[in-house]
């Protein structure tokens, strides 16, 4: 009885070791990035031509609540990109600023919104 239970045991305590070995095997990331590949895709697809390119995020502030304090960010933000050429729209569902440029040498254009 002694050799079948010491026996269970060591079987157990293997078999745990192998299920714990097995369930911490960290996962290898793949070699491309997902932006390299969709990269790929469009020249395959489109044959374009991709030199140059950025990731952007977008803040979305909560805090502007008056028609001033748009004003106010509005002015700060002219001040702060004066190279762009500003337009506003104010209608029943808020105020907004948008600036435009355009870069001749390399061909690009931002808009920026507010």
């Amino acid at each position: 009885m002694y050799n079948v239970n010491k026996k269970m045991l060591i079987y157990i305590v293997f078999l745990g070791l192998m299920v714990i070995l097995i369930g911490n095997r960290t996962i290898v990331a793949e070699t491309k990035p997902d932006i390299v590949k969709m990269v790929g895709l469009l020249q395959e697809d489109k044959d374009l031509d991709i030199g140059d390119w950025s990731v952007l995020a977008r803040e979305i502030n909560k805090e502007i609540a008056t028609k001033q304090e748009f004003e106010s960010e509005v002015f700060a933000l002219k001040q702060k990109y004066p190279q762009f050429q500003w337009h506003r729209k104010d209608d029943a569902s808020g105020w907004k600023a948008e600036a435009l440029t355009y870069n001749i040498d390399s061909g690009t254009l931002k808009l920026k919104t507010c």
